[in-house]
């Protein structure tokens, strides 16, 4: 279980299905690490939200009347400043699932799981951590994108680091592990992303695994034993 972060964060619904919405707004209104700052039932509507609230969440529901919630990713994807969003999906392994993360989604999750599930899901990126990927969708994703090329153009402190985060370790847990600051973390990170054109933790955890790089399950919490 991730722990909680600190302050309440704060979080944007958006679901077509007006009872779903509603109760999502009812469950995660009531929980004090979140601060529900609104709900939308469109892409339009969640535009203009995400607009005016600045979420730190986005709870996304891909089906939307109109635009594709796909079209939101879209609009976020690569700006400096934006919310994590976590996408709800009928299954991770589907077309639509890969479209979202290609289109930089945080996090998928299947609409079968639990409220109490997509609630530890949205805190674990909420505390920066990433979140367990279906080896099914990484091979549909390697079919259709292709791998990218061998690891040899990162340094061998950047794939510790990388296996680390795709593992689902914060950044303070990693710069503990490998003695380094929190700073220092986040610059390796940085220059990870740059180099593989990825933006986002649920690309590098795929790229983790069509490399090989990890040796342990994602749900894996012990992160020293990596290296075994």
């Amino acid at each position: 279980m991730p722990r909680k972060p600190i302050s309440p964060q704060r979080l944007l619904i958006v679901e077509n299905q007006t009872a779903v919405r509603e109760a999502f707004s009812h469950f995660f209104g009531a929980r004090p690490e979140f601060r529900v700052v609104g709900s939308a039932g469109d892409a339009d509507a969640a535009l203009r939200l995400i607009a005016k609230y600045s979420p730190d969440l986005v709870l996304l529901d891909l089906i939307l009347p109109g635009r594709h919630g796909v079209e939101i990713l879209r609009r976020w994807n690569g700006k400096k400043t934006r919310p994590k969003f976590l996408v709800l999906t009928d299954s991770q392994a589907t077309t639509v699932s890969r479209d979202a993360i290609n289109s930089g989604a945080d996090g998928v999750i299947t609409k079968m799981a639990s409220l109490e599930e997509i609630c530890t899901a949205l805190n674990t990126l909420a505390a920066g951590r990433s979140l367990p990927v279906d080896a099914k969708l990484v091979a549909m994703i390697t079919r259709v994108n292709g791998a990218i090329a061998a690891p040899i153009i990162l340094t061998e402190r950047e794939n510790l680091v990388l296996r680390l985060v795709a593992a689902g370790g914060s950044n303070k847990e990693i710069a503990s592990n490998l003695k380094l600051s929190q700073f220092t973390v986040e610059n390796h990170r940085a220059a990870i992303r740059r180099k593989l054109g990825l933006r986002t933790t649920q690309q590098l955890v795929i790229y983790a695994m069509q490399q090989g790089l990890l040796d342990l399950p994602l749900h894996h919490r012990t992160y020293g034993k990596i290296y075994d």
